[in-house]
C-alpha cells in the first residue's frame, strides 16, 4: 500500500457533505485511490461512497496484566459514578 494523502477528523466527528467531498476529491486526484477509514466511522458515510475500505480497530493486550489493570481501573471509575 502506498499512502497518497491523509485527512484527519476528531473523534465523534459528524462528517459534512464538504468533508466527504474533499476526501473523495483527494482520492480521485490520486488516480482513484482507495479511501481507508475505521469501521466505526464507515457507518457515518453515505452509502454511495465508492472506493472506501474500513479497518476494524481493537485494543490488544499482549500482557494480560495490563488488561486486568485496565479492567480494575474501569470498574473503579464506574463505581464512582453510582
Amino acid at each position: 500500500m502506498h499512502v497518497t494523502g491523509t485527512s484527519w477528523f476528531p473523534d465523534h466527528h459528524h462528517y459534512s457533505d464538504a468533508d466527504i467531498e474533499h476526501v473523495m476529491q483527494q482520492a480521485a486526484a490520486s488516480n482513484g485511490a482507495l479511501v481507508v477509514t475505521t469501521l466505526k466511522d464507515l457507518v457515518k458515510l453515505p452509502v454511495n461512497c465508492d472506493n472506501v475500505a474500513a479497518l476494524e480497530i481493537a485494543a490488544v493486550f499482549p500482557d494480560e496484566r495490563y488488561l486486568k489493570l485496565l479492567q480494575t481501573m474501569l470498574l473503579q471509575a464506574v463505581g464512582r459514578l453510582k
